[in-house]
């Protein structure tokens, strides 16, 4: 593979990426092959591993904002607006392109698995008790009606009831919304961590 093979198909693996992004990617790429020297090439690449590797690396990078394969400009530049799951994925794909063992490649990948499901658990937990809520804020008011006037110590504590699910059921909002704007942007934030410091031993190494 030439070098400008290795280019266009890094390129074209990095198509949605923000065109600045991409410039400054490639020529990055362009200017670490000519430092190298053309004698180099080949030696660069196997340095770099395959380009779809190499691309997944550069999308990570772009999430967590990791040097060195990053140039400064777009270190100093503020990161693209990704949604959580989108920065998620882009993350697992760049720490599968790493060169790390496999059995610390499997806990990381495992661990994220597990971050992710113990939110999503949560969230429909939340998501059911906040429509069993209100359907006994529904059904008790059903109720509370026909009792009205016939029974009122049934009506005071089918009113009670309603006034105890709907409290439950601004809980369970309040949680839902915390854990979809504050939960999961969290999570990526320390896969992002994560991902920095599995990139920082590579370099090290």
């Amino acid at each position: 593979m030439t070098k400008q093979e290795y280019i266009q198909i890094v390129h074209s693996q990095l198509s949605g990426v923000d065109p600045r992004d991409l410039s400054d990617a490639i020529v990055y790429l362009n200017e670490y092959f000519e430092e190298a020297g053309v004698e180099n090439e080949q030696k660069v690449i196997e340095e770099l591993g395959s380009p779809e590797k190499y691309a997944a690396t550069i999308r990570a990078d772009l999430v967590a904002s990791v040097p060195p394969r990053i140039p400064r400009q777009m270190q100093a530049r503020p990161a693209s607006q990704n949604s959580v799951w989108k920065t998620l994925g882009i993350l697992v794909l760049g720490i599968c392109a790493l060169p790390i063992a496999l059995p610390l490649l499997i806990v990381v990948i495992v661990l994220i698995f597990v971050g992710v499901i113990t939110l999503a658990m949560i969230l429909l937990a939340f998501v059911m008790a906040l429509v069993g809520a209100i359907m006994t804020v529904g059904l008790c008011i059903f109720e509370f009606f026909s009792t009205l006037g016939q029974d009122l110590m049934v009506s005071l504590f089918l009113l009670g009831v309603v006034l105890t699910a709907f409290g439950a059921a601004i809980l369970a909002c309040l949680a839902i919304g915390w854990i979809i704007k504050v939960g999961f942007p969290a999570l990526s934030r320390w896969v992002a961590k994560l991902y920095r410091k599995l990139r920082n031993r590579e370099v090290r190494e």
